[in-house]
């Protein structure tokens, strides 16, 4: 283990006996960065250029990333229950998956909002936009975001509103499955 994944696993570390995967970092990486590609082709020219049937194919990210995100948050709970394993404290499931998303989110939506000036997150709905929220249309009613939405903040974080449900449900999926296999 190199320095800097002993440092990672000092502020991130894995639940108790279950191992890391880092080879699935670089996957992950891939379909995050093919996904990211395919968002800035669609706001950068949209799908009139002679590339975008080819950049169009990249969203194959999207469900590559889930599904390797799913094995790797699943298997530690999974493994708790079958092998007996420890468990990962709740807490710190909430910890991890929260510093994995929010501070650069926040930087980057702050970024954004100030140099190319993106409308919202300075607006009284300022806790819409950074709490993941914007995709509910619980805000601006008549408002700029519903005539344009691509002038709101980052357009596609919806991706990661998904993935924050997700993580939010996952702990209690792997309940229910407990319970399931315990009534069956």
């Amino acid at each position: 283990m190199d320095p800097s994944e002993r440092e990672a696993a000092a502020y991130l570390p894995p639940p108790s006996g279950h191992p890391r995967f880092p080879m699935f970092d670089p996957m992950r990486a891939i379909a995050a960065t093919s996904v990211l590609l395919v968002h800035v082709a669609i706001l950068a020219v949209g799908f009139d250029a002679w590339y975008s049937a080819l950049i169009g194919h990249l969203e194959i990210g999207v469900p590559f990333f889930f599904m390797l995100t799913g094995f790797l948050l699943y298997r530690p709970l999974l493994a708790s229950r079958i092998i007996h394993l420890p468990a990962q404290r709740l807490r710190d499931y909430i910890r991890n998956r929260f510093f994995r998303i929010f501070p650069l989110y926040w930087f980057i939506l702050t970024f954004t909002a100030i140099v190319p000036g993106m409308y919202g997150a300075f607006t009284g709905n300022w806790w819409v936009y950074y709490g993941l929220l914007q995709n509910l249309h619980v805000y601006e009613p008549e408002g700029t975001c519903q005539v344009d939405l691509f002038r709101c903040a980052i357009p596609p974080a919806w991706t990661l509103a998904i993935e924050v449900f997700f993580y939010v449900l996952l702990p209690f999926f792997a309940l229910a499955m407990a319970w399931l296999t315990r009534r069956v």
